[in-house]
């Protein structure tokens, strides 16, 4: 009798073991299995968003390229571009809409220390009256002269600015 008690005890107590066991084995995998999913799914969509931003830069670098490419020819198109004929650009290139994000598109002109007041004086003869440069000083390569940039009426102050007084910039 004692050995069917003691078999009836071991019984119950495996029963009671594996009715704690079955369930939390259950919820165990099928809170890994939808872990897993959640996880991919999030990966995916990730991915998915990361891949359309890339995708986005790289036009607008292209769309940035582009503007500045076309820039570039109209100065190596031309011996001398006047304020006019820059500004005739920025309208077509429609500088608002393709370079988004941009505040406006300008030209430095990179002037050796030698060739300052020529440069100066041709300014004032194309378009650019009362051209003058600031700071007025020069370093050993010479001057980095913001030259054009549009739209002039909301960058008109930068006109003339030699940036190679920064010394990042030099």
């Amino acid at each position: 009798m004692t050995n069917i008690k003691s078999k009836k005890g071991v019984f119950l107590f495996v029963v009671v073991v594996l009715s704690l066991l079955i369930p939390l084995a259950a919820t165990s995998t099928t809170y890994s299995v939808a872990k897993d999913e959640v996880e991919s799914k999030n990966r995916q969509r990730f991915e998915s968003r990361t891949n359309n931003q890339e995708q986005l830069i790289q036009e607008r670098i292209r769309q940035y390229v582009g503007v500045l490419k076309g820039a570039s020819g109209l100065f190596i198109a031309s011996d001398v571009v006047t304020r006019d004929e820059f500004r005739n650009y920025a309208m077509a290139v429609d500088s608002k809409n393709s370079i988004p994000g941009a505040l406006g598109l300008g030209f430095i002109a990179d002037v050796p220390t030698s060739q300052i007041d020529n440069y100066v004086d041709q300014q004032n003869k194309s378009g650019n009256e009362g051209f003058e440069i600031k700071p007025d000083l020069s370093y050993e390569n010479g001057y980095y002269i913001i030259t054009y940039v549009e739209p002039f009426e909301v960058n008109d102050l930068a006109i003339g600015l030699n940036i190679a007084f920064e010394n990042n910039r030099r």
